[in-house]
């Protein structure tokens, strides 16, 4: 995850990197933390892995160490690029958003082919969804999802050719040109990420059984009602967020 125009992992150094437990929904997790740094930015990157689960969530934060203001350059807060596979095919999946859209909720797909390029890109749930999935025929049918959470601008890209790997890619419109004061941090969103096999029912399944047993944080009055009030709009949840 990165801030800067180069890819991520090009041009940043580790400066240190721990696993400890931690306790999640009443329950124990793992996480791992990372302190990567590139000239003045600092990342520091969080992943949690939940036993018992096929899911993974990653928080970044972004710190400007240096005594003058840094501009980023790059849209991409995350990528990650497939081992190429050339014995199988790949479908990629996307979903509509659900305000009011004429295909609202209207799951969408296509095969991955020697040249191809994809972007879904929403607000909040407008127009799409927040969330993608890549599966491959044969080994059981295996793929991997990614969803953020986020309220602004989002884009997900899917990209392809013939010579290299399946990229994609998750960005913020808004990075572009945005400068970190010295000493001031930016979060960036939330990404939860999981394997799952055969269907997407399979994906439904393992995302309700981690929900069920590690995100018991977020059944509180406090935390309700702040979805409540998110937008004067609520009570007609006409948005899957709001609904959320």
């Amino acid at each position: 995850a990165t801030g800067q125009p180069a890819r991520a992992g090009e041009g940043w150094s580790l400066e240190s990197g721990a696993a400890h437990e931690i306790v999640v929904g009443g329950r124990p997790a793992v996480q791992l933390d990372l302190v990567l740094r590139r000239q003045a930015l600092r990342a520091n990157m969080h992943i949690v892995a939940y036993p018992g689960t096929s899911v993974l969530r990653q928080l970044v934060e972004l710190e400007n160490t240096g005594s003058s203001a840094t501009t980023l350059e790059s849209a991409d807060h995350f990528s990650i690029a497939m081992p190429e596979d050339k014995s199988s095919s790949f479908t990629h999946y996307w979903m509509h958003g659900a305000n009011s859209r004429p295909n609202q909720g209207l799951l969408e797909s296509d095969t991955i082919s020697d040249s191809y390029h994809h972007a879904t890109f929403g607000y909040e749930t407008d127009y799409y969804n927040p969330w993608m999935a890549i599966q491959r025929s044969g080994f059981g049918g295996d793929g991997w999802f990614m969803a953020a959470e986020y309220l602004g601008d989002w884009v997900f890209s899917t990209d392809h050719q013939a010579s290299g790997p399946v990229i994609v890619t998750a960005s913020l419109p808004e990075l572009i040109g945005y400068k970190l004061a010295p000493g001031a941090r930016l979060q960036l969103p939330l990404l939860t990420i999981g394997v799952f096999r055969d269907s997407l029912d399979d994906m439904g399944r393992r995302l309700y059984d981690w929900q069920y047993e590690y995100l018991w944080d977020y059944t509180n009055d406090y935390y309700y009602t702040r979805t409540q009030i998110a937008h004067p709009w609520v009570a007609e949840s006409t948005n899957l967020q709001d609904m959320f």
